[in-house]
């Protein structure tokens, strides 16, 4: 499959992915907010609270979150398509299978979500549920992968 990324980048891929995953999860929990974070920062949509919806204009906010959502997309997008050091036909049915699973596992957390979580933790678990189909992937192409590795060869 030529849309694979090279091999060397499923370890910065690992490395990204990982930790800008701690970070979020220790954003998501805590709010942390440094200071130091805080921009003017063009926006195509924005609103004040109680607010109108304002367009095109420019906003004041703390990009954390922003550079922990886009390290975890990157480093999940370095790890899952980085192709492996044997590609071959098998490992690429794996990669379709997983990613079947992973479109399905995200979408039955968004049902469940919808009909059984309101108000702001519904809004958690949308956040939440952005990474889910890179992470349910990755999670198992990885455990599948680990198994084949135990039981030898998989010709």
């Amino acid at each position: 499959m030529n849309a694979l990324l090279p091999a060397s980048f499923r370890k910065p891929g690992w490395v990204l992915f990982s930790n800008f995953s701690i970070l979020g999860i220790i954003l998501l929990f805590f709010q942390i907010e440094p200071e130091w974070l805080d921009v003017t920062l063009f926006a195509v949509a924005t609103s004040e609270l109680l607010g109108p919806d304002l367009w095109f204009t420019f906003t004041q906010t703390n990009i954390a979150t922003e550079l922990t959502a886009t390290g975890i997309i990157i480093g999940g997008l370095m790890l899952a398509f980085s192709r492996r050091e044997t590609e071959d036909e098998y490992i690429t049915r794996i990669r379709l299978e997983s990613l079947v699973w992973a479109v399905y596992a995200n979408y039955i957390v968004l049902l469940f979500a919808i009909w059984f979580v309101f108000s702001s933790p519904f809004f958690t678990v949308m956040i939440i549920n952005m990474f889910t189909v890179l992470l349910i992937f990755i999670m198992r192409f990885e455990w599948v992968m680990f198994r084949l590795s135990r039981e030898g060869s998989h010709e």
